[in-house]
């Protein structure tokens, strides 16, 4: 199931792409950026309905809230980009989405009610979402910020590599089963965009895709760090893993060529990724050990003694 879901959202994502970018015709920037903003929503819609999603209005959880409020909004917002004429709106809206993300998906929890010792107080409130609105955003600008020494390709697929990294935590290490609902579908869009790339490399490509992967992996990470049991520390660090990309910028790596340039990018950015992945597991072990080893547990071995 999780196979055929990843493969038929990486099939959705190139299909659309190579068909809005006409790979045989003249190429045009704004049908290749609708082309990356609508397979990346059509593949991640895709491959949530196909790991039992289901549409659910009003929303109650964060997954609602995600799949019915926050990626409908970026999507319009980055079908909007894909046209020069409306740039200067772009900024502010691409703003506003960083600023209330996070507060979209944490509406209702009990950090924000405060009513318990393990609600949030105003001030602490204030400073996560502020927080959390600077990081999603300065992100985001890293990678729209359009890094020339590595290959348009390559973006789509480091942050495909990452949501993939952060998907395993969670389904796997974080006790948060519904992980690979949002995670891998969208490694599997980006992982598509990225593969259609390699064939419009001639295109210049837009930030839609971009836009639509970071919110998403943002929101991957906030439910997984606020809903579930993954750490501060991995949720930060994941975040931050597909700027990596940038290190390859130095005057060093000019002497490269262009596809060894993004192949370098990706495998820095894989291996921040199966670090974090890797230390997740050794804590995840380690708290099993424990747990099990701890006093006044019975094993199933003493029911019988």
């Amino acid at each position: 199931m999780f196979v055929r879901a990843g493969a038929a959202s990486a099939g959705a994502a190139a299909a659309l792409v190579l068909l809005f970018g006409w790979p045989w015709r003249a190429p045009n920037a704004v049908r290749r950026a609708l082309g990356e903003v609508l397979g990346a929503a059509a593949a991640i819609y895709l491959g949530a309905w196909m790991l039992g999603w289901s549409f659910n209005w009003p929303p109650k959880s964060a997954e609602d809230r995600f799949f019915v409020i926050l990626l409908p909004v970026v999507i319009l917002v980055e079908t909007a980009a894909a046209f020069p004429k409306v740039q200067w709106l772009i900024w502010t809206l691409r703003l506003l989405i960083a600023i209330g993300a996070a507060r979209l998906l944490l509406h209702d929890s009990v950090y924000l009610k405060g009513t318990d010792s393990s609600g949030w107080s105003a001030a602490e409130a204030t400073t996560w979402l502020v927080g959390l609105a600077l990081a999603l955003r300065a992100v985001w600008l890293v990678l729209i910020g359009g890094n020339g020494s590595v290959p348009h390709a390559a973006v789509p697929l480091i942050l495909g590599v990452t949501a993939a990294g952060a998907t395993v935590m969670l389904a796997v290490f974080s006790a948060y089963a519904n992980g690979s609902l949002l995670g891998l579908p969208l490694a599997g869009a980006m992982i598509g965009v990225s593969l259609a790339g390699l064939a419009l490399a001639r295109s210049p490509g837009g930030e839609g895709a971009i836009g639509v992967s970071i919110v998403g992996l943002f929101g991957l990470l906030v439910i997984g760090r606020f809903f579930a049991s993954l750490t501060t520390l991995h949720a930060g660090i994941l975040l931050l893993a597909p700027a990596v990309y940038w290190l390859v910028a130095f005057a060093w790596f000019e002497r490269f060529r262009p596809w060894l340039r993004g192949a370098v990018a990706v495998a820095l950015t894989a291996a921040v990724v199966a670090g974090v992945v890797l230390h997740a597991k050794q804590e995840f072990e380690r708290e099993q050990e424990a747990s099990s080893s701890s006093p006044g547990e019975t094993d199933a071995e003493d029911l019988y003694k």
